[in-house]
């Protein structure tokens, strides 16, 4: 080897070190200049922007992935739902502008302490399976439900605001039976049967009608039928609305609150056919909401 390659490669080693630490120092240089253009930027966001830019973030490092828990406080309860489950859910603090709610979620970062307002889910009665996407899939391809034979129920739950502390919606949903068709003008009424409609107090849709004669009658009318349920101290425990009734398919709303255990309220959706077994229905998904309390306070709530 010659004298200049020999010096070349024993010259070119130490070249290396120094001109490694100049690029690392211009590399660390432009990493601080990008991060405080960053925190500036962040700095001076508006909140929708950061709400899109933290669930652009989580959707990278996450993806379309679905299984975890939303949690959060249910009238006064921690809650944990799992996500492929949850069809619906919304945080009392949840952003009302139309553009943040339209950025991706992020209850991720929620905790036990956040106030869940509402929720809902989707469960097959007798047998209680609770609807997730594969499940959805499966009924699309082999089940052979119709409207007219459905035992699937719709379950919404509400802890926010709107419910009231006192928990007295269904007493004042009772108590204004008597004039809930006054909107329909004179002559309408809802009038109460002599007899129990399986087990529930029940109120039927009537218009006044006086023959020629002044005889005075009651002929039905289309409107919901009400029906309502007392406890053993005499206070409402179950409230159900029904559309017009002429089949089977017809809906079906169902409210109970879910006390002693919380401040919060239960609003069942199903066919008129299920009327009869409201009583299984209720506790069923009573069982069903309890089962969502997170482990460490299960044992200090009534199921």
């Amino acid at each position: 080897m010659s004298q200049r390659h020999m010096a070349e490669n024993r010259s070119t080693p130490g070249k290396q070190p120094g001109m490694c630490f100049r690029r690392t120092k211009i590399f660390l240089f432009v990493i601080a200049i990008v991060a405080a253009v960053l925190a500036i930027s962040w700095a001076g966001a508006s909140s929708p922007t950061k709400t899109l830019l933290l669930g652009m973030l989580d959707f990278a490092l996450h993806g379309k992935n679905e299984n975890y828990n939303i949690v959060g406080d249910v009238g006064g309860v921690p809650f944990s739902i799992p996500r492929t489950v949850a069809k619906w859910v919304e945080y009392d603090d949840k952003a009302q502008n139309q553009q943040e709610r339209k950025a991706l979620p992020d209850e991720r970062t929620r905790t036990t302490q956040d106030k869940l307002a509402s929720f809902a889910f989707t469960t097959h009665f007798p047998d209680m399976e609770l609807e997730t996407p594969e499940v959805r899939r499966r009924e699309r391809e082999y089940s052979k439900e119709t409207m007219f034979n459905t035992t699937w129920i719709d379950v919404g739950i509400h802890s926010h605001s709107a419910t009231g502390k006192d928990a007295l919606g269904l007493e004042r949903s009772v108590q204004d039976i008597p004039s809930a068709l006054n909107y329909r003008g004179p002559g309408f009424a809802y009038q109460r049967q002599p007899e129990l409609v399986h087990g529930l107090i029940a109120y039927y849709p009537v218009r006044k009608v006086t023959s020629v004669q002044g005889k005075v009658m009651w002929s039905p009318v289309e409107d919901h039928s009400l029906y309502y349920h007392l406890d053993e101290t005499g206070k409402v425990d179950a409230y159900i609305r029904c559309a017009f009734v002429k089949h089977d398919a017809t809906p079906c709303s169902h409210y109970f609150y879910l006390l002693p255990t919380m401040v919060a309220e239960a609003r069942l959706t199903y066919r008129h056919g299920l009327l009869s077994r409201w009583q299984e229905i209720q506790n069923s998904v009573r069982r069903i909401i309890l089962g969502f309390v997170v482990e460490q306070s299960k044992t200090s709530l009534t199921q």
